[in-house]
């Protein structure tokens, strides 16, 4: 079995520098609780997205929503799949805030301060991000995954066709 909190600590490595993803002016057992529920959300969505982007091996809806699991062991290339596909969206809602940003801008702050740059900036930092994850959603699909060899293709019974 592999605990979704698993997934969820590689995830928040990766955005240890956000703290408004871990301050919600709580205490901290409350806040975690809730970086967790956010979680949670990102990594149903990303195994939506891996289950439908690609032919998996397993079936990743085998788990449990309510003990957070799932009912059996994910491979270390697996969460760290799933943390990087949690980025991704994590990322897509930033890009909301930075919209929202720009509106409060005044003409004179628009003056010193381009957030059209910015918005550009963070579009190519996420197509970066995108285009890595689709090569490793490729490269995930494309190997066993637990030798990590290179699938086949399974040639028997061709010779009946011809």
């Amino acid at each position: 079995m592999t605990l979704f909190e698993d997934i969820y600590k590689l995830f928040f490595d990766k955005i240890v520098q956000d703290i408004d993803f871990f301050e919600y002016g709580t205490t901290e057992e409350e806040a975690l609780d809730i970086a967790e529920k956010r979680s949670k959300a990102y990594l149903l969505k990303s195994i939506d997205i891996l289950v439908n982007q690609c032919n998996v091996d397993v079936n990743f809806y085998d788990k449990d929503d309510t003990l957070e699991q799932f009912n059996f062991d994910l491979v270390s290339k697996e969460k760290t799949l799933f943390s990087n596909m949690m980025y991704e969206i994590y990322f897509e809602q930033d890009l909301v805030k930075l919209r929202l940003f720009e509106e409060y801008f005044s003409r004179k702050d628009l003056k010193r301060f381009d957030p059209n740059a910015q918005k550009r900036l963070y579009l190519e930092s996420l197509n970066l991000i995108k285009v890595e994850n689709i090569r490793q959603i490729k490269n995930y699909e494309s190997r066993d995954r637990i030798t990590g060899q290179l699938k086949g293709l399974d040639y028997t019974g061709w010779d009946d066709q011809v």
